[in-house]
């Protein structure tokens, strides 16, 4: 259905618009064209291939209220669910995201990370920071604004009752895919972390290392699921197209470099 009809479909409960871009410059770039058309206070950010639960909005707006002054200046993330149970692809990067959740967003107002399919930000210190990095062709801009508004002292809170379900549609192909574009994505980001001095990339694997966070996870899909085999060797291949995504731009770095100096 074009999206125009779908927008239109809405205007008379909603003020909402479509806005268009010429060019395809990447997720923060669309991102950041949203946010400067809007003129609330807080901005809400969430994916195309999600659907917000009715009272997302809702719960996003007690937790701005629960921070008082402090919300001002704190970047909130809901939690992400799995809308589509019966695709193993979809299940496993569930587990993924929730371990993640897990070792960076306990406790709730020291939460570290927020994938930006669920976020909400004030929208005048957003702006002053500069919004998403407009630099990442493929994803991480939501690693490197959660990195960037923590190493300007700023908070971020997780806000675990406002609900986004995703639904991605994959098979092995486009797994693999999606996250050899995340490991190409962090590249990016190491490098502009290390550019501000934000952290080391050494203190990225402490996630890895968190063997009982493992553990404890895939136990508990096994009690509930019975393809844990299963699972376990796509987390195997997910971690292995992450680390072939990061290299590549690594050798690509310095193809360049050499190229460059041959001139």
């Amino acid at each position: 259905q074009p999206l125009d009809n779908v927008i239109e479909s809405f205007t008379d409960r909603l003020n909402v618009r479509l806005l268009r871009q010429p060019d395809n410059h990447g997720p923060g770039a669309a991102r950041n064209a949203g946010a400067d058309a809007a003129h609330g206070d807080f901005l809400a950010f969430v994916d195309d291939d999600c659907r917000p639960d009715p009272l997302w909005l809702h719960e996003l707006a007690k937790a701005i209220a629960s921070r008082g002054t402090a919300a001002e200046r704190t970047l909130f993330g809901g939690r992400i669910i799995n809308a589509i149970d019966a695709d193993p692809y979809a299940r496993t990067s569930q587990l993924l995201m929730d371990m993640l959740y897990q070792h960076h967003n306990t406790p709730p107002e020291k939460a570290r990370f927020f994938a930006s399919m669920n976020m909400a930000v004030p929208r005048l210190v957003f702006s002053e920071l500069g919004g998403f990095e407009r630099r990442f062709s493929w994803v991480s801009e939501d690693r490197e604004l959660c990195d960037r508004w923590r190493f300007n002292g700023l908070p971020l809170y997780y806000a675990a009752d406002a609900l986004v379900y995703h639904a991605h549609h994959s098979g092995l192909r486009e797994h693999f895919k999606q996250h050899f574009s995340y490991g190409k994505g962090a590249y990016y980001y190491h490098h502009l972390r290390a550019e501000r001095g934000s952290g080391t990339l050494a203190e990225e694997t402490t996630f890895h290392r968190n063997w009982r966070l493992w553990r404890d996870n895939l136990r508990e899909y096994a009690g509930t699921h019975g393809d844990v085999l299963r699972v376990v060797l796509l987390l195997g291949l997910t971690h292995i197209a992450n680390a072939a995504g990061y290299f590549s731009q690594v050798f690509a770095y310095k193809l360049n470099l050499n190229a460059q100096q041959r001139q």
